[in-house]
């Protein structure tokens, strides 16, 4: 594993990461953006199926959220890769890394078993629940990780 650490560091990529002015600025910068847009959608389909704004119809709510968090996790996933990989030896011992990938592995569970019973016409608060504790759990974690 740490073979791999090191090579994924040395590439090209990493390289230009961390020589360049610009380019690491900016792809953290998309990369906190697209987490922005991803929890944004995240927290009002949860506060909803938590019974917030109840006059709101769900579907309608998720015809908007899922193409946004869809879209914001296309753009937030290369850029994560891009952050990690131009301190990849680093960043794959901190412990904060570890628990955001679990906690996200956690939160697409959570989103295929909410997807799964929509489809038997159930909209579960405690999904809504889960969702809000894991996202935010992401977002601690993955901001923690610049401290360790």
């Amino acid at each position: 594993m740490t073979a791999l650490l090191f090579w994924l560091e040395g590439s090209l990529l990493a390289e230009a990461m961390r020589q360049s002015l610009w380019l690491y600025p900016l792809v953290n910068t998309l990369h906190v953006l697209a987490a922005a847009a991803l929890f944004g959608a995240v927290l009002l389909t949860d506060l909803r199926l938590l019974g917030l704004g109840r006059r709101l119809a769900l579907e309608p709510l998720l015809a908007l959220a899922l193409p946004t968090v869809w879209a914001a996790f296309a753009v937030a996933l290369p850029t994560g890769l891009l952050l990690f990989a131009s301190e990849a030896v680093v960043h794959g011992a901190n412990p904060f890394l570890r628990a955001k990938l679990l906690l996200l592995a956690g939160a697409g569970l959570n989103a295929l078993l909410f997807a799964r019973l929509r489809r038997r016409g159930r909209q579960p608060r405690a999904s809504g629940l889960a969702s809000l504790a894991l996202w935010l759990g992401v977002l601690v974690c993955g901001r923690l990780i610049a401290y360790w």
